[in-house]
């Protein structure tokens, strides 16, 4: 498969999944919030928008460890090129993720420095 879906797509028109809706599927699925799959919709549709949902390829990245590998295969050109393309936009969204976390990293060490040497100045201070 394509591991990002559109639900406004043509193909997912014809399939009617659009129609049917991926929410109430969910819903009578009974998953709970901290379900993978749920963590897995969150972060597309925060990354693409609501009209955007995972497939398995996109899951299963999200599931890998950093000493993991994933191998995909798909054997419809078309389908290919979109799993091609939504591992490309999913590799994007990790560095940006990833740099994002190495920037509050910095700016949490920065506010911890500032603390401290406010601790120590009041410390001089009071001797």
């Amino acid at each position: 498969g394509r591991a990002l879906y559109d639900l406004a797509s043509d193909a997912a028109q014809k399939t009617g999944e659009a129609a049917k809706g991926i929410e109430n599927e969910l819903i009578q699925a009974g998953l709970g919030s901290d379900h993978p799959y749920l963590r897995a919709l969150n972060r597309v549709r925060d990354a693409f928008g609501p009209r955007h949902y995972p497939g398995s390829p996109w899951i299963g990245g999200d599931l890998l460890r950093n000493t993991d590998h994933m191998h995909l295969a798909e054997l419809h050109p078309q389908e290919a090129s979109a799993l091609r393309d939504a591992i490309g936009k999913k590799e994007s969204q990790q560095r940006r993720s990833q740099l994002l976390l190495r920037k509050q990293q910095r700016r949490s060490q920065q506010l911890k420095r500032q603390l401290l040497r406010k601790q120590q100045l009041k410390k001089q201070k009071n001797k």
